[in-house]
């Protein structure tokens, strides 16, 4: 049973996406209660007990939203099992308020636990880790007739699986994935590395970034056909957003950005509220 455990004021990038809402304001639901996956560390806790994890209710998720803080996206994050009473109540509430988007996120392995879940959200991303790295082969074909909205795939990767993930990615290059995505180290990985890797997957998902990553190149996002930086950034800090009001590229005109925030924060936050 999978149930919240903390709220985080935070932006887009700090979930991370990558071309959806760039440097919009969100409030993050952490979880817990996630059955594993194969990495020795899970990066958001998601694999810790609820019996002995603190909890949140669903009026402090209430009392947050009131607030405002300039809110476009509720997200809840690794919703990788049967969701409890409060957590589908805080979910249910967020999209009653109708001021939202509204997406969480869920590991592969368990997207046949929460179908019902994916038709009643706007944005979902899968979360894809070193032992489920061939999945990538028909995520998208799996999945479209039950995402009716955004979708995006989020890459963990570590640096002792990177050798493996690139080969792997090299047997894939006559294919494409139209998605957008993110690549999440879970552990410092050497530039020229970690450079490599983000050329390789972006051969296979062109729209690929690391939002919070310190180097510009990986953090931002690159128009697939005229190769403009369509979201400059850095450390999850938007620089520019060069898009039209319908996510277009300002250079060319290609679609990339897939929901176009109303206020661009391009400051990065990253504040636990509950």
């Amino acid at each position: 049973m999978v149930e919240p455990a903390s709220l985080v004021l935070t932006l887009s990038e700090g979930i991370p996406l990558s071309c959806t809402l760039p440097g919009a304001r969100a409030i993050v639901v952490n979880c817990v209660g996630c059955p594993g996956c194969d990495l020795a560390e899970c990066p958001w806790g998601a694999s810790v007990d609820p019996r002995i994890s603190k909890r949140v209710e669903l009026h402090d998720l209430i009392k947050v939203l009131k607030r405002g803080y300039s809110i476009e996206l509720v997200f809840f994050r690794c919703i990788n099992d049967t969701p409890s009473e409060t957590l589908l109540s805080m979910l249910n509430e967020a999209r009653s308020m109708k001021r939202f988007f509204v997406g969480f996120s869920v590991h592969v392995a368990y997207i046949d636990r929460v179908l019902d879940l994916l038709k009643n959200v706007d944005i979902v991303q899968v979360v894809v880790t070193p032992r489920y790295i061939e999945a990538l082969n028909d995520i998208y074909s799996r999945l479209r007739n039950y995402v009716l909205s955004v979708m995006e795939i989020a890459i963990v990767v570590e640096p002792k699986t990177l050798e493996y993930i690139h080969r792997f990615l090299g047997s894939m290059k006559n294919n494409t994935i139209d998605v957008p995505a993110t690549v999440i180290p879970t552990e410092d990985i050497d530039p020229r590395r970690y450079s490599s890797l983000i050329d390789a997957v972006r051969k296979l998902i062109p729209l690929t970034s690391d939002p919070l990553s310190p180097m510009t190149d990986i953090a931002s996002v690159i128009c697939p056909r005229c190769r403009g930086y369509v979201i400059l950034r850095v450390s999850g800090s938007i620089l520019k957003l060069n898009v039209d009001e319908h996510g277009r590229c300002k250079y060319c005109g290609n679609k990339v950005v897939t929901l176009v925030t109303k206020c661009v924060h391009r400051y990065f936050i990253d504040i636990p509220l509950a």
